[in-house]
């Protein structure tokens, strides 16, 4: 609800289409459609204005490394870069030289923040990921109102 833009770069087209559909009528979201790699393709891109990114690219863990050692080798400080299947060495690896990072164990597939910059962010991670930790036993993951109305609450 507190979104004010999502600018999606995908590199799967059928992934595309599907949500050009999705949300086709929510015109916070802009979607791009990147041909080839996605780390090729965030050679061009400025990602300043971006306060969170989300990796979940690639059809392959070692495009999605890829993916992830691009972003750290750009100077970002204060991006929130969020990494799905955090779980899978190659990623952790490639999100090495981050100065912080911040791992959801609660559920698998395994989450991970990285950053640059900022401890404040590593405390609000860290109690984020102790709430989640304690409410994993009584609310599903995929009870996503339920997580909604609890975060609101904190």
């Amino acid at each position: 609800m507190d979104l004010e833009r999502l600018h999606s770069y995908e590199t799967d087209r059928s992934w595309y289409e599907k949500t050009l559909t999705a949300f086709s009528d929510d015109l916070r979201y802009q979607p791009r459609f990147v041909k080839g790699a996605m780390s090729v393709g965030l050679q061009e891109l400025e990602l300043g204005p971006f306060d969170l990114i989300f990796v979940d690219d690639s059809t392959s863990a070692v495009e999605r490394a890829e993916t992830i050692q691009q972003l750290a080798n750009r100077p970002l400080s204060g991006q929130l870069i969020v990494i799905h299947d955090f779980e899978i060495r190659n990623y952790r690896d490639a999100a090495s030289t981050f100065e912080h990072r911040q791992i959801f164990r609660a559920f698998t597939p395994q989450t991970g923040a990285v950053w640059n910059g900022s401890n404040e962010t590593a405390e609000v991670l860290k109690e984020l990921s102790r709430q989640i930790i304690h409410h994993s036993r009584s609310i599903p993951v995929e009870d996503v109102e339920s997580w909604r109305r609890l975060f609101r609450e904190e």
